[in-house]
């Protein structure tokens, strides 16, 4: 029941913001803050409270509302005023607290985590960003020009305000690190997946979505390698559709396109199955297939299977029904001679199986 509700509140906090132009991470970031911060200040009332100043209490408790109110602004105000009522929160805490309590009673490094909390502000200039921290220094150098070496304030400097700092400081500095740490993460996330998507476009034919023969070459030259060692076999066949220019005669070009994507995701269903290998469109009707899972028998035995789908494979393109069939050639590369002269021996071989008839495998 707990691990539900503190995921409901994760959930809460990383609720996405109204405004479409706004950053979420910084929205995050200020309401993850923001609940720091009510949690410190309302822990200093109860403290100021048990030393029996319950009017000034009030200060806390009072600063502890305004960050609830950021908190809740997150979500329907514009952040960089939600970013300046925190500014202006965190700068009321670290000017009170030092006043009742003393300089070296540490409420410096507020200051510091709203300085960083400016600049994930991206949508404003750096000459502002510079500006507001301007700002929070010059009240700084105020501060410390007024209280440096007072050792205690009209409250004294009591053990609890330490171990408050001591745990509210990092945690707010967590909060920046883990913010900055989502964003990059983000971010190099995207690049990648973009650079995914570019590199299979590159490396893909735009109308079946297998690989095009320039990337076929490429994973048969990682293969290659691999065979030298004794870690693979390898053996290439070539497939051409029979009779393909009837159908786009007769057919048209649409339905040519249809038939070449149906056989495609046959074929990449095919050699994915128990890791056969690759396939590829190697130009026009025809297809490249590489099985590296055994030696040339094996590779017949399976382009057997493969030709009697295609056989039997029913095709349906506007009302209408029909088949088709496919050819192969096969050759079981050796360390003889280079892939060139092997894919040249599957693609006689497949003239062979044309010449005598079509339908067939010829090895």
């Amino acid at each position: 029941m707990k691990e539900i509700s503190f995921q409901k509140l994760l959930n809460f906090i990383n609720k996405d913001i109204e405004a479409q132009d706004e950053s979420k991470t910084l929205a995050i970031l200020i309401r993850s803050s923001s609940l720091i911060l009510a949690a410190a200040t309302l822990a200093m009332s109860i403290g100021v409270i048990a030393g029996g100043h319950y009017a000034l209490s009030c200060i806390f408790l009072l600063l502890m509302a305004v960050f609830c109110l950021i908190f809740y602004l997150t979500y329907h105000g514009s952040i960089f005023r939600t970013l300046v009522v925190l500014n202006a929160g965190v700068m009321c805490l670290m000017i009170g607290a030092t006043t009742l309590f003393s300089w070296i009673s540490g409420f410096r490094p507020y200051v510091y985590f709203i300085i960083l909390v400016y600049f994930f502000y991206t949508k404003t200039s750096l000459e502002k960003q510079l500006a507001a921290v301007g700002g929070n220094i010059l009240i700084l150098f105020v501060l410390a020009f007024l209280f440096y070496g007072r050792e205690e304030g009209p409250l004294g400097n009591p053990t609890y305000i330490f171990l408050i700092n001591l745990i509210t400081q990092p945690a707010l500095f967590m909060a920046v690190g883990a913010s900055f740490a989502s964003k990059f993460a983000r971010t190099e996330y995207k690049l990648y997946q973009y650079n995914l998507q570019l590199k299979k476009l590159a490396g893909s034919d735009p109308l079946t979505g297998l690989m095009n023969r320039r990337n076929m070459l490429d994973i048969i030259g990682e293969l290659l390698p691999k065979m030298a060692r004794g870690d693979e076999m390898l053996s290439v066949a070539i497939g051409d559709i029979d009779f393909f220019k009837k159908v786009n005669d007769s057919r048209g070009h649409d339905c040519g396109d249809y038939v070449l994507t149906e056989l495609s995701k046959l074929f990449e269903s095919f050699m994915e199955t128990d890791n056969k290998g690759y396939v590829a469109r190697w130009g026009g009707e025809e297809f490249l297939f590489v099985f590296t899972s055994g030696n040339g028998d094996n590779a017949f035995v399976e382009l057997e299977d493969l030709r009697n789908r295609v056989e039997k494979m029913v095709l349906e393109f506007a009302g209408h029904e029909f088949k088709i069939t496919m050819t192969f050639g096969l050759e079981e590369h050796t360390v003889d001679w280079d892939i060139d002269e092997t894919i040249k021996r599957a693609d006689e071989k497949l003239y062979i199986g044309k010449e005598s008839g079509r339908n067939k495998v010829v090895y």
